[in-house]
């Protein structure tokens, strides 16, 4: 006894051996495209916190050289009051002084 098919058969079993087929190549593809994307973001992320450090160390170094550059001017600014004082004490009709208190400006001129 020979036994047919039922015509819906043959193209069930095509579609589903074309299903599988096609989710056994996008499954792996995706996964992969996946793990990229995540190696990407990663890698981006390292540099970005990389940068982040660098930033912080550029930031802590011009912290440092600006506070140096505000003693140095503190110091020369008392230097030059104590200069100034006594130059006006000891010659107050000085050109040197007159020169000096306009270079300074007003903030100096009355020994300030």
């Amino acid at each position: 006894m020979i036994t047919t098919q039922p015509d819906w058969l043959i193209p069930l079993l095509g579609g589903n051996t074309l299903l599988s087929a096609a989710l056994g190549y996008l499954v792996p593809a995706m996964v992969t495209r996946r793990k990229d994307a995540g190696d990407l973001a990663s890698d981006l992320l390292r540099q970005a916190l990389e940068r982040i450090d660098k930033l912080e160390r550029e930031n802590a170094e011009c912290a440092e050289k600006a506070a140096r550059l505000e003693k140095r001017c503190d110091r020369n600014e008392l230097v030059l009051r104590l200069t100034l004082s006594d130059l006006s004490a000891r010659a107050p009709d000085s050109p040197t002084l007159r020169q000096a208190q306009t270079l300074c400006g007003p903030a100096f001129a009355a020994g300030g």
